[in-house]
């Protein structure tokens, strides 16, 4: 981790808009890394470290302040980022497939095309079937 990765993150952790909110942040590597990103559907098996923000707060008046939040952490830390999201992360509306599964899209969209061409799996973060 960079050290001005690490003062932003203290940063953004003293501005945190509630008690319900906290800043995620896991060390990947080991043997995530050792395995072949073309033999899974997770591509990213070179990042080191992801970080997630989880939001939580109670009522409708309190929407703007905490997206605001989560969006501003995410805009702060972007510099120090490769550019790829972790599915389990993904926010409504942040869907981007080229992020999440990288190489493995073409192969995970003929997967998904065999064995649901109806795309009757859809409920989590998709992969749309060719039409």
């Amino acid at each position: 981790l960079e050290p001005k990765m690490i003062e932003a993150l203290v940063e953004k952790a003293r501005m945190m808009p509630n008690f319900g909110t906290e800043i995620f942040l896991a060390q990947l590597g080991g043997c995530i890394a050792r395995v072949d990103p073309s033999k899974t559907a997770y591509a990213h098996r070179s990042v080191e470290y992801l970080v997630n923000c989880h939001t939580r707060w109670s009522t409708a008046e309190e929407d703007v302040e905490n997206v605001a939040f989560a969006r501003d952490l995410f805009k702060t830390l972007t510099p120090y980022s490769d550019g790829t999201t972790y599915s389990n992360f993904v926010s409504d509306g942040d869907e981007k497939a080229e992020e999440v599964f990288g190489t493995n899209l073409v192969k995970l969209t003929e997967v998904k095309t065999k064995y649901d061409p109806e795309n009757f799996f859809s409920v989590n973060y998709n992969i749309r079937p060719k039409s």
